[in-house]
């Protein structure tokens, strides 16, 4: 598995994880309202914690092995800072 790789596998689970936190927290919402209760004010925050929390994980999780640059947004074939061919499968190839 190369790096790329395995950066788009942590990018799809954290998105699932998010979708899931967005489910729960549009039911325990609607629930709450329907019937106060706080478990259901307690499952509303905490999913929107969990919201926030895979936010910054989107946008801070990913790094270059080699020199740490914060890979924003999408993850591009090579790191923009040190040139890391980030799909070889070695992590010290370098395309430079």
């Amino acid at each position: 598995m190369t790096v790329y790789d395995s950066f788009r596998y942590r990018k799809g689970m954290v998105l699932l994880g998010m979708f899931f936190a967005f489910l729960l927290f549009l039911v325990s919402g609607a629930l709450s309202r329907n019937y106060p209760s706080a478990i259901f004010t307690l499952l509303t925050f905490t999913s929107l914690a969990g919201l926030i929390a895979g936010a910054y994980l989107l946008r801070f999780s990913c790094r270059c092995p080699r020199c740490q640059n914060v890979l924003k947004n999408d993850i591009p074939v090579s790191c923009p800072n040190c040139g890391l061919n980030l799909s070889a499968v070695d992590r010290d190839q370098s395309n430079i």
